[in-house]
């Protein structure tokens, strides 16, 4: 089969269509308030795209061994196998999950996949629409949640399109931006669609996908600048960005003290890192040890409940130390070189919007969502494709490599789509009330099986089913389970009580104790604390707790917060009579 053949103008508008109707029929899902798999949108979009992406690589396999060829113009395998690997070991060989296959798999296929496509004909340029067109329709979104349509009630944010916080939104727009900057002509529907995602992204109020979006801009148009505008302008931006931490200079010392407690955690183990969930199981520890050498801290008011450390090269040194770091550095350079080798436009979009998503990842999460994945990995096999006489596009690969790397990630997607929604449906009986021995005898047999019993999610609602049951004990035993995976406030808390609920009252005052210095700022376990020890007959420690605790700024009044408030107030006006 003839390239071109395959890949003509037609079938190129026809692709385009397709993804554009798949895209928006997503965000409509979205819009209308769709909750799949209990509500974990990120969940369901990573199987569904696996999905997808296999079906496609199936049928694309197939109609290439129906052709006079024997050999598809695709891009080089090895590099594909090379980017396996390095998800894999990213997401963490340690601890193994079969869904680090599955996503391994399908961003593979998707950056063979689309090697294969911008290769034929016109298919790059094809590409760059496709991209604008996405980033058209979810700035119409987000404009549209901006105005008070297609927002529920239970909405935190009023403007984040698909995602689940305002930061999401922004990147994806400042990510894709290069795309809609590349639409060819200066034409007026080219600068309408300029200025409605530039709203949009202002509208975000995100500091980091503004930020992005102009370095990306800067990346595109650098073959044009003049020679004095290529070393002032990163000037400007420096200046600016120091500017941007006075918009919201809480919220960046925030991330400053985040930062600064997760390299406290990197010194740990600086060579290798400390695992793939280094960051989960480690953060909260080591900043409750912080606020115990530190226990009047001016950072006890911004200190929070973290699961990311808003910052990707931070999370890989977490991990896997320097050597991970090296590996990271080694291929961003190798993505250079190839770069370098021919810069013809789409090329140079997709290398602006790389390095819009490097910007992303040194202030935000890009790895949470699936969708920015997605954008990487569009950008990273543009800029891997060998081009020569900037013409001419060499390399290949056999259909069968291809069909049984997409069989491979469609099983896969299909395997754990069916388990999440076995684990959903237990959940859903639970919170229902229901307590019969068919559901105990569900958990314990989902608990033995490999899948679930590396599964915090499953884990932690498990301990839940089972201290809803009476079970303190076995609840206990699954905690710790879940310790391995992750340590934070709120499970910290759920096993000082299961501790008290065991008679294990000193283990309890322990356990209470971490979690006020996870976070000092919260009352709950101080007032756990005050008044495990008035029951102790420890009077005098009682009431050091509750002045401490009336001591401490107060991040957020509530009616909760409050409340302990007045237990503190009153225990302690009664002592001091007393005294």
């Amino acid at each position: 089969m003839k390239m071109g053949e395959w890949c003509s103008i037609e079938r190129n508008f026809l692709i385009f269509i397709v993804l554009q109707v798949v895209f928006m029929l997503y965000v409509g899902l979205c819009a209308g308030g769709w909750q799949p798999l209990g509500g974990d949108a990120n969940l369901f979009l990573s199987l569904a795209l696996s999905g997808c992406i296999g079906l496609v690589g199936v049928s694309v396999g197939i109609v290439s061994l129906r052709g006079k060829t024997e050999r598809l113009g695709w891009v080089d395998w090895k590099l594909g196998c090379v980017l396996l690997v390095g998800i894999i070991i990213y997401c963490g060989l340690w601890n193994f999950r079969p869904e680090i296959v599955r996503e391994a798999c399908t961003y593979v296929l998707l950056f063979v996949l689309t090697a294969f496509w911008i290769t034929g004909k016109s298919g790059g340029k094809w590409l760059v629409k496709v991209i604008a067109g996405w980033a058209m329709v979810m700035s119409v979104y987000g404009l549209a949640q901006r105005c008070g349509l297609f927002i529920a009630q239970a909405d935190i944010f009023q403007m984040k399109g698909t995602f689940d916080n305002p930061a999401g939104l922004a990147m994806f727009l400042a990510i894709s931006f290069p795309y809609v900057l590349e639409q060819g002509r200066n034409t007026w529907a080219k600068w309408i669609l300029v200025l409605l995602v530039v709203l949009a992204l202002v509208l975000t109020e995100s500091r980091t996908g503004i930020f992005a979006a102009l370095v990306a801009t800067y990346v595109c148009f650098y073959p044009k600048l003049p020679g004095k505008w290529r070393w002032l302008l990163p000037l400007l931006a420096c200046l600016l960005l120091a500017g941007l931490y006075f918009c919201k200079p809480q919220s960046a010392n925030g991330r400053l003290f985040v930062a600064y407690i997760t390299l406290r955690l990197i010194g740990e183990n600086v060579l290798t890192g400390n695992g793939p969930f280094g960051f989960e199981t480690g953060y909260m520890l080591e900043q409750a040890r912080y606020f115990s050498e530190h226990p009047y801290s001016m950072w006890i008011g911004i200190a929070d409940n973290m699961a990311q450390p808003f910052n990707e090269y931070l999370h890989v040194l977490v991990r896997w130390g320097i050597v991970g770091m090296l590996g990271l550095l080694l291929t961003a350079w190798m993505l250079y070189r190839r770069f370098r080798l021919c810069r013809i436009a789409w090329k140079q979009t997709a290398w602006a919007s790389l390095c819009a998503w490097a910007v992303c990842a040194c202030f935000s999460y890009p790895c949470y969502y699936p969708l920015l994945w997605v954008l990487l990995v569009l950008a990273l096999s543009v800029i891997c494709i060998r081009v020569e006489d900037k013409e001419q596009i060499k390399c290949s690969c056999q259909p069968w490599f291809v069909i049984g790397w997409a069989c491979l990630a469609l099983f896969l997607s299909i395997v754990q789509f069916s388990r999440e929604q076995t684990r959903i449906g237990l959940e859903q009986r639970a919170a229902n009330g229901e307590d019969t021995v068919m559901l105990r005898e569900a958990y314990e047999k989902l608990s033995r099986t490999v899948y679930f019993r590396t599964h915090p999610a499953f884990l932690f609602n498990y301990a839940l089913y089972l201290s809803e049951s009476g079970q303190y004990v076995e609840c206990l035993s699954v905690l710790e389970r879940y310790d391995a995976y992750r340590c934070n406030y709120d499970a910290q808390m759920f096993r000082a009580y299961m501790l008290l609920y065991v008679g294990e009252e000193g283990a309890a005052v322990k356990a209470f104790k971490l979690v006020s210095q996870m976070l000092p700022g919260r009352l709950q376990p101080r007032y756990e604390i005050m008044t495990l020890y008035e029951r102790m007959g420890r009077h005098d420690v009682a009431l050091r707790c509750a002045q401490e605790a009336l001591a401490l700024p107060l991040k957020v009044k509530n009616s909760r917060v409050l409340y302990f408030q007045k237990q503190f107030q009153d225990y302690v006006s009664i002592h001091d009579v007393q005294h």
